[in-house]
């Protein structure tokens, strides 16, 4: 891919932010929460020849979500921007086990799982695997609650 340009240090990603033209820029999953992520979007995102794509989920309350979401400005570094870029989602990409796979997992492990606690994911979500842990012989599920502790025996 001849015009596929890795960029492996922070010097080399700093120059990305000069760009003039229309580009693809291409960063790690992480919501767009931190790193240099935040810069690209903070230099592009206001240009309406510029596409923010993102692969997969953006959590709730994450500048990657707001974007998504569709929202017209955004904070980035606490300034205000106005997103003009283009948004778009590839959805179906994920390193998180689908339900079915979560199932097989359970009945992998062979012996009765005593105790199960769900703690990644969105509310809905976690109510539901909570509930395929149930259905699978899980004896107790928990759904904590933020700040919740527990006693592990």
């Amino acid at each position: 891919m001849p015009l596929l340009q890795y960029v492996r240090d922070v010097a080399d990603s700093k120059a990305l932010n000069r760009l003039s033209g229309p580009a693809v820029i291409i960063a790690a999953s992480g919501m767009a929460e931190n790193g240099r992520i935040l810069h690209h979007l903070g230099n592009h995102i206001g240009d309406h020849r510029s596409l923010v794509l993102f692969v997969g989920f953006q959590a709730e309350g994450t500048l990657g979500r707001r974007i998504q979401d569709g929202a017209r400005t955004v904070k980035i570094f606490g300034d205000p921007h106005d997103v003009r870029a283009e948004v778009e989602t590839i959805g179906g990409y994920s390193a998180h086990a689908d339900r079915t796979e979560l199932r097989a997992w359970v009945r992998a492990i062979g012996a009765p799982i005593r105790r199960a606690f769900c703690v990644h994911g969105e509310p809905s979500a976690l109510e539901t695997m909570a509930g395929i842990l149930r259905e699978e012989g899980v004896q107790e599920v928990h759904v904590p609650a933020h700040g919740q502790s527990f006693e592990l025996s």
